[in-house]
């Protein structure tokens, strides 16, 4: 019974950690809320690079967001829950790309081996043309 009990508190964990993934925008660029927000699900191209893509050579930086969304636990690798909330984030402000610069995991022991509590990143946000 109490095997039972451990694996129902963790699925109930699992559920309320899940619903807290969470974004902010910083307007930082000369373009910062000059864009019309679009639908959160729209199309936006992601690049993880320590340097700037040459795509964002012509494009309209809008500002910085910050994602952080829970992670795994030691069931999953959380990481690519990642781009959809900083789809949302780019889409809410008009983007249609996201340059990550940063990406990180806190991670902690557990009796099962390393725990994904939580998975951050950092990206620019930029509309790039049509």
């Amino acid at each position: 019974m109490g095997h039972i009990l451990k694996i129902l508190a963790c699925g109930i964990m699992l559920i309320l950690w899940t619903s807290c993934a969470s974004h902010s925008f910083h307007p930082l660029g000369p373009a910062a809320y000059k864009f019309a927000p679009l639908p959160e699900t729209c199309p936006v191209e992601f690049r993880f690079s320590d340097e700037r893509p040459p795509e964002l050579d012509n494009a309209a930086y809008i500002g910085g967001c910050d994602v952080k969304i829970p992670g795994g636990g030691v069931i999953r690798d959380a990481t690519s829950d990642l781009y959809p909330e900083l789809r949302k984030c780019a889409c809410s402000v008009g983007g249609n790309f996201v340059h990550i610069v940063a990406m990180n995991e806190r991670n902690i022991g557990s009796w099962a081996g390393p725990s994904q509590q939580w998975v951050t990143a950092t990206g620019g946000v930029y509309k790039t043309k049509d």
